[in-house]
């Protein structure tokens, strides 16, 4: 994970140069491009995110191969977001069959006979669409299937009450932002305009604090053997 914390320390340098610029008139070069670097630092926010939340998923396969714990001794949902993640992206539409009766079918299946290896890596791939986390589907398709939703919600609200934030909300129209501009329905200038350096922290924030109890989460997970069929 030193690449995550790495990462947060850049984004945390970046903001606070750009709070001490956008109170500078006389920087040319920021006062030229600050609104693409607002719209810019979005993306970065995401982009964090996601990596996260994909090592993560890495981080419990590799604790599950260094465990020795076989596929087939794998919870049903851990079995379905195994294979998710194998998928390549030119294969995405398999993940349609990826349901509970496939799931019946493999374990029906002689171990002897059928052996499935689990692999060291998932190759970059998210089994998720691209820029589809968010809060919710974080929850949802990570979270819920793992049994560490509520928790989480829970320690979020807590936090949310104490900096005043909005966190689930600032995690959410972060994503939905980053799509815009990914997609091209949002200039980054255009975008730049509207959103302040406030703004910014306020989402930067957010996002720290959701990895942070995120990440906690993911550790017991992992140390409890949660991924174990018992």
């Amino acid at each position: 994970m030193d690449n995550i914390y790495r990462t947060k320390s850049f984004l945390r340098d970046l903001l606070q140069d750009m709070v001490v610029m956008d109170k500078d008139n006389n920087n040319a070069f920021y006062n030229k491009y600050k609104q693409s670097i607002k719209s810019k630092f979005v993306i970065m926010l995401y982009t964090m995110l996601e990596s996260v939340v994909m090592q993560s998923l890495q981080d419990i396969f590799d604790h599950i191969k260094q465990s020795n714990i076989k596929f087939y001794d794998l919870t049903d949902n851990m079995k379905k977001i195994y294979f998710k993640a194998k998928i390549k992206n030119k294969e995405r539409h398999f993940n349609t069959i990826i349901s509970d009766s496939l799931i019946e079918v493999i374990k029906h299946l002689n171990k002897s006979a059928v052996e499935i290896n689990l692999k060291n890596n998932f190759n970059n791939e998210n089994p998720f669409n691209a820029g589809s986390l968010d809060y919710k589907n974080i929850k949802e398709k990570i979270l819920k299937v793992l049994g560490l939703q509520d928790s989480i919600d829970d320690s979020i609200d807590k936090f949310s009450k104490r900096f005043k934030i909005n966190i689930k909300e600032e995690i959410q129209n972060n994503a939905q932002v980053r799509n815009k501009l990914a997609h091209g329905e949002a200039s980054f200038q255009d975008f730049g305009k509207s959103i302040t350096i406030y703004d910014l922290q306020k989402r930067y924030a957010s996002i720290v604090i959701y990895l942070y109890k995120y990440l906690k989460s993911i550790e017991m997970y992992i140390n409890t053997q949660g991924y174990k069929n018992v």
